[in-house]
């Protein structure tokens, strides 16, 4: 929409040690944004209800779990996102939304929360023992003394990140491309995940132990394992898409 500069390599050396996802160009081949780190969205459980750690987003439908199960509601964000990738891995497509629609009439959850603080009440109440839910977020709640441990299913997880990008026309434009290249280091980068568990766009991290198991991509994993939306397909097919899980999943 001509509100955005292109950054330039040349003025941000620290690009050169950004992983290839975190680069977002135009059609052009400019550069318009740049990642600060990667969040994503998978499993969280409850440790004292849930003994063997869940490796799938099917898991979800475990007889054992049902009526204990949470998962985001078209309010939140990652709903339409998730949708979308869980329907590709049932055969769909962008035309045809029936197979994830089939599959969520059977699940039986205890709420689909438009609040993440829902979940937060859920787990104390010891209301849910397994969902979705951002995985750096659920090992927030784990570090507060929360019983939740956070997974990483193994088909993938839909992901988003934290973006820098130049305003274009500005009159301090040295003095961004400074603070942008201060952010996209691999010093910032790493207190980002060390700190808010998000995943560092790095070609080479330099992790604790604890982070090192906190990532959104899993303790074993990288950043090939996450998924990242077509964000113009989910903003286009969003109404459809809660119009038809309102009128045949929500009404069931």
């Amino acid at each position: 929409m001509g509100v955005l500069d292109t950054l330039d390599p040349k003025a941000l050396t620290n690009m050169a040690g950004l992983t290839e996802q975190a680069i977002y160009k135009a059609k052009d081949g400019g550069i318009f944004a740049l990642s600060t780190g990667f969040y994503a969205q998978g499993l969280l459980y409850n440790t004292k209800e849930v003994k063997e750690k869940p490796t799938s987003w099917w898991d979800l439908w475990k007889p054992e779990y049902a009526n204990r199960v949470i998962f985001p509601s078209p309010a939140q964000a990652p709903f339409v996102p998730v949708f979308l990738f869980l329907n590709r891995l049932l055969g769909g497509n962008s035309t045809n939304f029936q197979p994830a629609l089939d599959k969520f009439k059977t699940l039986k959850v205890s709420s689909y929360y438009d609040t993440t603080g829902v979940v937060q009440t859920a787990i104390q109440n010891g209301d849910v023992d397994i969902g979705s839910y951002y995985v750096n977020t659920a090992w927030a709640l784990s570090d507060i003394g929360l019983p939740i441990a956070a997974a990483s299913p193994k088909e993938g997880l839909p992901t988003g990140d934290i973006r820098v990008q130049l305003a274009k026309n500005s009159k301090h434009k040295a003095a961004a491309e400074k603070l942008i290249d201060f952010a996209i280091g691999p010093e910032s980068l790493t207190c980002l995940a060390e700190k808010l568990y998000l995943g560092p766009p790095l070609k080479e991290a330099k992790l604790s132990e604890k982070a090192q198991q906190r990532m959104p991509w899993g303790p074993e994993g990288s950043v090939a394992r996450l998924v990242f939306p077509d964000w113009n397909e989910v903003t286009v097919k969003k109404a459809e898409i809660i119009d038809l899980w309102n009128r045949q999943v929500v009404s069931k």
